[in-house]
């Protein structure tokens, strides 16, 4: 009798209780409320993905994704009151990183804007947080990440601010 089918399906029945469930989620909104302000009428004309990956990261069980990170990124900058008129100076940002990692104690996120404003030589803004990581949720890996992006989104203001005449 040959034993070597029943110990290949003992095998391969021993090695499925191992493999983990990874579930994906989506992020969707990364801010909170802000009581800074722009300090000159500049106008927000673009959000550009210049990440080179995709993802948002892994906490948890679960794998994280934005299904429309320049939305996302344009609703968190758009509190800060941006100008309306044609002829303000237009400012483009681009995504440079964005992504949360977790340890088993801790879960991080970093948000990595570059900022173009009409004739003046870019700048990178990052924001960085990190807490106790307790479960990995969608929440806290949303949390964790708007904390990020908030922190990003206060360096764009004062820099611009400060170059306001």
């Amino acid at each position: 009798m040959n034993l070597r089918v029943p110990a290949a399906l003992a095998v391969i029945a021993l090695l499925g209780g191992c493999a983990t469930r990874l579930d994906r989620a989506d992020i969707r909104h990364v801010s909170t409320a802000t009581t800074q302000r722009l300090a000159c009428p500049l106008r927000l004309a673009q959000v550009v993905d210049a990440r080179s990956s995709k993802e948002a990261g892994m906490l948890g069980g679960n794998a994280f994704s934005f299904s429309d990170v320049t939305t996302s990124i344009r609703e968190a900058l758009q509190v800060l009151g941006w100008s309306t008129a044609a002829d303000a100076p237009a400012v483009t940002v681009t995504i440079q990183k964005l992504y949360l990692g977790g340890q088993n104690a801790s879960r991080m996120g970093v948000a990595a804007f570059s900022v173009q404003t009409d004739g003046q030589p870019a700048f990178v803004v990052r924001g960085q947080a990190a807490e106790m990581n307790w479960i990995g949720s969608e929440a806290s890996a949303q949390g964790v990440l708007s904390e990020a992006v908030d922190e990003a989104r206060s360096q764009l203001a004062s820099t611009l601010n400060r170059s306001c005449r």
